[in-house]
């Protein structure tokens, strides 16, 4: 109905049931615009923050912005690094060698990606180093984790805002709710992520460090 309405909305439909991670990418490679957002489906976007974050990517060229996420009781994603830090923006070096190591300011990092403003072509550069493992998984766990940890690694600059831009909604049904089911698909990945995140870093001066990110 949305798109009968709006000719910008491109409605892509996948034969099967690809998972989360894999419809996120098709959809980035159809993205036409300079800038992604990947909100989950059940979730709200706060009015302005697209304005704010476009605005802040434009005029000091970053990557990649976090804002904040809200769940209707407290903020969410390190709170205590949103009252101590403030807006702060980070820049290569210094942001990937964090992501490993973990010290200093950068504990503020999270691994969510529904909460982060992204340069297309950044994205798109953090798939090629997957090596087409994105179109061959249907991963749905630890997804976020992995887009993540390699586009915070390739990225050139990262900004992070208190500004609250994401209401997240519970959702008792979702599968992460289902501790049966999720005991099982946690270890499945678990081994998965590992085995990509370790490919990804070898031969890199972060190779034998590996287990402090892990």
């Amino acid at each position: 109905d949305y798109k009968k309405k709006d000719e910008r909305i491109i409605l892509i439909k996948n034969k099967n049931n690809k998972g989360t991670f894999m419809a996120r990418n098709i959809g980035v490679l159809y993205a036409k615009g300079r800038y992604i957002i990947l909100p989950d489906p059940d979730d709200i976007l706060l009015k302005g923050i697209i304005s704010f974050c476009y605005n802040n990517a434009e005029k000091f060229n970053y990557e990649i912005i976090r804002f904040t996420t809200y769940d209707g009781n407290e903020k969410l994603g390190y709170a205590k690094y949103v009252q101590k830090l403030g807006n702060k923006p980070v820049y290569y070096p210094l942001l990937s060698t964090n992501i490993f190591y973990g010290y200093g300011e950068l504990e503020m990092i999270d691994y969510s990606i529904n909460n982060k403003f992204i340069k297309t072509k950044a994205y798109i550069k953090a798939l090629n180093c997957l090596n087409n493992f994105y179109f061959s998984m249907h991963m749905i766990y630890l997804e976020d984790q992995l887009m993540n940890y390699i586009l915070l690694t390739k990225a050139n600059s990262f900004y992070f805002s208190k500004r609250i831009g994401y209401y997240y909604l519970k959702n008792e049904m979702s599968i992460t709710k289902n501790k049966k089911k999720m005991t099982k698909i946690r270890i499945k990945f678990i081994f998965i992520y590992i085995k990509i995140v370790f490919e990804y870093s070898k031969n890199t001066k972060y190779e034998k460090d590996m287990f402090n990110h892990l």
